[in-house]
């Protein structure tokens, strides 16, 4: 395309190898401190030169407080360093000789590591080279020297009583005299930056060289001690993020991103100098009207790696609809150490989009074949090509022999490398910014070719081909971005009915090997389970116990996982959902049933509930037609119901039908003066529809009223005024004794009131032992505006220890226990919970008061018994 070539040409011209080299020395200097100061700094500098290029610039706060979640993403703590050294006392010598000091070199000193007495601290040194070595008898009071990850024992090493790690070799491409600069200081072994909640351990990082030699001598007998002195700050503060803006003439984006926040010279201050180039040598094109405003606007992301773009996402969720796509800068000074090519990861294709096939022609175009190599989809910010955040965005970038160690520095770097990888990030923003109905049109006719080339290349089975198809129409249909005129749909309609046709003479030619659905066993238990996503973009999985991630292979560098994640949708199926992973993994991943099935249980995704699942599973319960029943529920642990609460009311509706009676609290809060009118639940999404629901009676309690509808709705709401909360003759004693249910939807008996009931029924001594707030006269108002006065009497307590019942009606299989949705639920007679609580009451009126010492009614009852 002529215009493509034009443009390479022009920023080919532009690019200049000194300001990259000073773009780069700067962010270099600026960060190697690794420090939280030093990345305020290194902010500061994009920040003041994007503004003097005369870009519009900003600095976006995220949180480093160590305790903000986005998604299940903890943020960081911030992190500043004092001085650090680690010193060898050399016996026989009265001397010393030093191992580490963050002076020399800040790598030396983990990041987020515990500090120090003022004074230092003096201690033994012994070797570690297994978890189970890590015993009180032999680390107490002694630096662990190891070849283990730093998070893998850092927990162990602190409750067996040591005083820091001292770590080497966790980098085992680079060369012995290097220093890993260490970034992972989680408790969790699989975690990574560290939050509030963690332990604050000393870590220090050495060479291999030193940590071979000290090794050496420890296994040959020799006892070694060292000093360190380390200080530190751990405090909360924030990751100040850049974003900028060459604005465009109309509606749209195309975004730049690079993380920062790291002490490398290629990860990443090449990728920041890169985004700063780009944003140069675009704005003076333009000044020098060399070439014309955008037709959408140019957007550079200076971030902090996953964490800074969660954040990003939560704060510009609303205009990052309007972004066309992405492309993810990341280590592009130095080829990567095992392919010796420069990398870009793809898209997943759940994004299904043009991008990554468009990026290969600009390599082609640029006659970077040779240099470059094309990858599946692997984690970094271009998480942001999830379709629930919707911004395809391939990954520029690689690992080489020096990453993360005090080796990546700017001499290091192959600066025509960086132009070229530059000159490819601003060759796609300029194109894609102003791209229109011709270079949709070309885009398309591009797609067909690439597609046309694998079919060329033939198909295994018709999964693979299935899938092709798929992926295909899904790529040409994502050119409508671009263009949605009339013109360039019928172009990519005519492409699409074109690859079809081939594809079918593939099949007539016989070509498929498998008609079968391949690699995944059609299961009609995971058919009918479809679930959703609660949160956009990766997850940590921290969440989830270590031991069960190990067991099913979860964490968060698991791209294929991430990559069924993506695929969920929310209308797909798990076997779908297995299917096209594996599809798109190109192998079996057999451990993804049992992966997916464990982020249901920790609620990481959730279930698809439909009005007739939520029918079917209340009567699979044992709940039918006529039936009384008074419901405790939480809608969030039913999973995604379609409808919210008011399909949860519908169900139960339809299976008790008009001849039964449904209640469900809608206690409120306590307040000088309550409209029962208008005065909201309490207790939830169920509670409060139920409250306004077409046909409900609220009963007249100031705190306690319960909604009622059905055949015998009049009965049980009736009288609430003339006794207390929850006592004798109340609306769920009522129920009780007409023969109801109690069923509980994701809730215990800790939630159980007609267990307040049997208190009352019992008469234990401690009835009128009130919460603060219920121990005065409440006025409140009826529906008909008449004004009532509450008397503080039989007032409820605490219902913590109610569990103790559920235990006993358990013991003695008195419930229906089942899954209504994803909710394990409990559904079991009125009567029976007010017989077995009497039991217990009758041989211990305190048995259902708490042991908390600070609860504010169950002390003062227990006093009352006494």
């Amino acid at each position: 395309m002529q215009k493509l070539n034009e443009l390479l040409q022009l920023l080919s011209d532009e690019i200049d190898k000194s300001k990259l080299r000073e773009y780069l020395e700067a962010v270099y200097q600026h960060e190697k401190d690794f420090s939280f100061r030093s990345f305020r700094d290194a902010s500061e500098y994009c920040y003041r030169t994007l503004m003097a290029m005369g870009l519009s610039a900003e600095i976006l706060p995220v949180p480093a407080d160590g305790k903000t979640r986005f998604a299940d993403w903890v943020m960081p703590m911030a992190w500043d360093a004092g001085q650090a050294s680690l010193r060898l006392l050399v016996e026989n010598q009265n001397g010393e000789r030093v191992l580490a000091n963050r002076d020399d070199l800040p790598h030396h000193l983990v990041q987020w590591s515990g500090g120090t007495f003022p004074e230092g601290v003096v201690a033994d040194l012994v070797w570690i080279d297994e978890k189970e070595q890590i015993t009180f008898e032999r680390i107490c009071g002694k630096f662990v020297l190891t070849t283990l990850g730093g998070s893998e024992i850092k927990t162990k090493v602190t409750k067996a009583g040591g005083v820091g790690i001292i770590l080497y070799g966790s980098r085992p491409n680079a060369p012995d005299n290097a220093v890993p600069w260490i970034n992972c200081w989680s408790d969790d072994p699989d975690g990574w930056a560290m939050t509030a909640n963690d332990l604050q351990l000393t870590g220090f990082s050495i060479s291999t060289e030193q940590g071979r030699r000290l090794k050496e001598k420890l296994l040959a007998g020799e006892k070694l001690r060292v000093r360190a002195l380390v200080e530190v700050k751990h405090y909360k503060d924030n990751l100040p993020l850049v974003f900028a803006e060459i604005k465009g003439s109309g509606p749209g984006a195309v975004l730049l991103l690079s993380h920062i926040f790291e002490p490398g010279a290629n990860d990443n201050a090449s990728g920041a100098a890169a985004l700063l180039e780009i944003a140069r040598i675009i704005s003076d094109l333009i000044k020098n009207k060399k070439l014309p405003v955008p037709r959408r606007s140019i957007q550079f992301l200076f971030t902090s790696e996953i964490y800074g773009t969660l954040g990003f996402i939560q704060k510009r969720k609303q205009e990052l609809t309007d972004v066309l796509a992405a492309l993810n800068i990341d280590s592009i000074g130095r080829l990567d150490f095992k392919k010796k090519r420069m990398l870009v990861h793809q898209t997943p294709d759940s994004a299904q989009s043009f991008v990554s096939v468009f990026l290969k022609a600009l390599v082609r175009q640029m006659q970077l074949e040779s240099q470059f190599e094309f990858l599946p989809f692997t984690l970094g910010d271009n998480f942001i090509s999830d379709p629930m955040i919707g911004i395809p965005c391939p990954l520029m970038g690689v690992v080489d022999e020096y990453w993360h160690t005090s080796l990546d520095v700017p001499e290091t770097i192959d600066y025509n490398l960086l132009s070229q990888s530059t000159i490819l990030g601003a060759l796609y923003a300029c194109f894609l910014a102003n791209a229109g109905k011709d270079e949709a049109e070309w885009l398309a006719d591009l797609l067909a070719e690439n597609s046309m080339a694998m079919i060329g290349e033939g198909f295994r089975s018709s999964d693979e081909l299935c899938y092709f198809n798929m992926i295909s129409a899904g790529q040409l249909k994502s050119v409508s971005n671009i263009d949605n005129s009339r013109e360039t749909n019928k172009k990519i309609k005519e492409n699409s009915s074109f690859l079809k046709a081939e594809t079918e003479k593939i099949k007539a030619g016989g070509y498929v090997v498998d008609e079968k659905k391949s690699n995944t066993a059609r299961n009609e238990i995971i058919e009918d389970i479809i679930p959703i996503r609660k949160f956009a973009g990766p997850l940590s999985f921290l969440d989830i116990p270590l031991e069960i991630r190990r067991k099913n292979q979860i964490n968060m560098w698991n791209p294929n996982i991430q990559k069924a994640l993506f695929w969920i949708n929310g209308e797909r199926n798990l076997c779908e959902i297995i299917w096209l992973t594996e599809q798109e993994a190109n192998k079996k991943l057999p451990y993804l049933k049992d992966v997916l099935q464990t982020l249901f249980e920790y609620r990481l995704i959730l279930q698809v509930i439909t009005f007739e699942r939520l029918v079917n599973d209340l009567k699979a319960l044992g709940l039918k037609k006529g039936d009384k029943v008074a419901v405790h529920g939480s809608l969030k642990s039913l999973g995604y119901v379609v409808g919210g609460a008011e399909t949860v009311i519908k169900a139960l509706l339809a299976v008790i039908g008009s001849e039964g009676t449904l209640l469900v609290p809608t206690f409120n809060e306590v307040a000088p003066l309550i409209d029962l009118r208008s005065q909201p639940s309490r207790l939830g999404a169920i509670s409060e529809t139920f409250r306004t629901y077409p046909g409900v009676i609220r009963s007249h309690n100031a705190t306690h009223s319960v909604g009622v509808i059905g055949a015998d709705a009049e009965y049980i709401a009736a009288g609430h005024e003339k006794g207390t909360q929850l006592g004798v003759d109340s609306p769920f004693h009522r129920l009780a004794k007409s023969g109801g249910w109690i069923l509980h939807l994701g809730t215990d008996f800790k939630s159980s009131s007609l267990i307040h009931v049997a208190e009352a029924m019992a008469k234990v001594p401690y009835l009128d032992v009130a919460y603060p707030g219920y121990d005065v006269q409440i006025e409140y108002i009826i529906e008909d505006g008449t004004h009532r006065i509450m008397e503080p009497f039989e007032t409820p307590g605490d219902s913590v220890t109610f569990i103790k019942v559920q235990q006993e009606m358990e013991r003695k299989k008195l419930m229906h226990r089942g899954k209504v949705g994803m909710a394990d639920s409990i559904l079991a007679r009125g009567t029976e919970i007010l017989n077995t609580s009497l039991e217990m009451m009758e041989k211990d009126h305190g048995i259902l008061l708490c042991d908390n010492p600070d609860c504010p009614v169950c002390p003062k009852s227990k006093m009352v018994i006494k």
